[in-house]
C-alpha cells in the first residue's frame, strides 16, 4: 500500500520499495553526519530533498511498524534543515564568525540577521512537515 494523493484519492508510488529503501539510506547517511546545530546543504543530497521527501512518505504509508514509522517521520521533519547551498554557506559563515565572536561585535554582525531569518525559515518547514504527518490518514 502507499500515500493516497489528497487531490485525486489515486494511489501514489513512485519507485520500487528497494529504490526508495536506497535513496533514504543516502540520505541517512548524510544526516548522520550533519551537526545537531546546524543546516545542511541540499547540494549534499545525491537524490534531492524532493524525491527524499517522496520516498519518505511513501515508506510512512507502507509500514506497519511503529518504531520505523517514528524514525522516518523524524527523518522525514529533519529533511527541512537542508537548505540552498547560499544559505547553507551564510549559516556556517555565522557559526564560524560566532565561535570567534567577542560580545561587543555580535549585534554588528550582518550574519546574524541572515542566520536568524534562516533559522526561522528552517523552522517553520519543520513546523509544516509536522501538520503535513499529522494531517494524513495512513493507509496500512
Amino acid at each position: 500500500m502507499g500515500q493516497t494523493n489528497s487531490k485525486t484519492g489515486n494511489f501514489v508510488e513512485s519507485k520500487s520499495h528497494v529504490d526508495r529503501l536506497k535513496l533514504i539510506r543516502t540520505y541517512g547517511r548524510v544526516l548522520e553526519s550533519l551537526p545537531l546545530s546546524t543546516v545542511g546543504d541540499e547540494a549534499d543530497l545525491q537524490w534531492g530533498v524532493e524525491n527524499i521527501e517522496k520516498a519518505l512518505f511513501e515508506e510512512i504509508a507502507l509500514t506497519d511498524d511503529p518504531e520505523l514509522r517514528q524514525l522516518l517521520e523524524q527523518a522525514y521533519v529533519l529533511l527541512a534543515q537542508f537548505v540552498p547551498s547560499e544559505d547553507c554557506a551564510a549559516v556556517r559563515a555565522f557559526e564560524g564568525w560566532l565561535t570567534e565572536a567577542n560580545e561587543g561585535k555580535f549585534n554588528e554582525c550582518p550574519e546574524v540577521r541572515r542566520y536568524s531569518e534562516i533559522q526561522a525559515s528552517v523552522t517553520r518547514a519543520m513546523e509544516v512537515r509536522l501538520q503535513h504527518l499529522r494531517g494524513t490518514e495512513w493507509v496500512v
